[in-house]
């Protein structure tokens, strides 16, 4: 796919390109079974050994894509790319569109959040072509995990990308922000909890162990100073600013791109479940 507008051929001039190499094995016979993938520029870069099925996305195919998508749609938006590793076989794009913005509202205050979406493509076989959509909340820069399943892409590499696809499922991330998540949210900044109901849960997760109990105590030790990583001091008081302390903590302080995606996750699936306990 060529990316023949200005913006996305800046965005994409430094990333990575991989080839397939024949690969021997010690007698320098050919292996008909496997093939590598390695850096255009350096064969010596190997950056994976793949089945004969396995198709290369290019980095700057998936960005492509993406811009094209978006073009389409006429939403304004915001692109950042890194590279993900030493060897730049993996790239995490964040799209975030400041236009589908919404105030979830408590206590006389209002709290932006926005539409955002990372997208993830690897030649490493670490991940394949990954869209996932989420909201960022403009207050704390925390990044929230939407955690609704038909919100979001998966393409592997057994063929090449269509962006009229991730448009798609762009529009339906959208609608799914701005018909389901924003209700929710706002009826979570609706729900009272107090700090000892919030430390008690906290508690209960650190024993249950669903994600590392570190930054659950980290959690906690925010709470019990009233406090937060951005904010500074804090009234928490409802379940829409407990909600927050949680991904606040994964946000800032987990490193890795896919322990933040899979604790995000983990948080929301949590708070879905406790909406659903009371609805019950």
């Amino acid at each position: 796919m060529d990316c023949t507008d200005k913006q996305c051929s800046e965005a994409v001039s430094h990333l990575k390109r991989a080839k397939v190499i024949q690969l021997f094995d010690r007698d320098r016979d050919k292996l008909e079974d496997f093939k590598g993938i390695a850096n255009v520029d350096d064969e010596k870069e190997v950056f994976n050994v793949v089945k004969p099925g396995y198709e290369i996305v290019q980095h700057e195919d998936m960005v492509s894509g993406i811009y094209q998508a978006l073009d389409e749609l006429g939403e304004k938006y915001t692109m950042d790319i890194q590279e993900v590793g030493d060897k730049g076989a993996r790239i995490h794009a964040t799209v975030t569109f400041p236009d589908i913005t919404t105030d979830i509202e408590y206590g006389g205050k209002k709290d932006p959040v926005c539409l955002q979406t990372d997208w993830d493509n690897s030649y490493d076989s670490t991940t394949g072509v990954r869209g996932s959509f989420g909201a960022f909340r403009l207050i704390c820069t925390n990044g929230l995990t939407i955690g609704e399943k038909y919100a979001n892409y998966y393409h592997r590499h057994t063929k090449g990308i269509d962006y009229r696809e991730v448009k798609k499922t762009i529009m339906v991330g959208a609608d799914v922000f701005k018909e389901k998540v924003v209700q929710k949210f706002n009826q979570w900044a609706r729900e009272t909890m107090t700090p000892i109901e919030m430390s008690a849960m906290l508690d209960l997760w650190i024993k249950e162990k669903f994600m590392a109990a570190k930054y659950l105590q980290h959690a906690q030790n925010l709470l019990q100073a009233g406090t937060s990583i951005t904010q500074g001091n804090l009234d928490y008081n409802n379940k829409w600013l407990f909600y927050n302390l949680l991904t606040e903590v994964v946000t800032h302080t987990v490193k890795t791109i896919d322990t933040r995606r899979r604790y995000g996750t983990l948080v929301s699936q949590r708070f879905n479940s406790m909406q659903r306990a009371q609805n019950t």
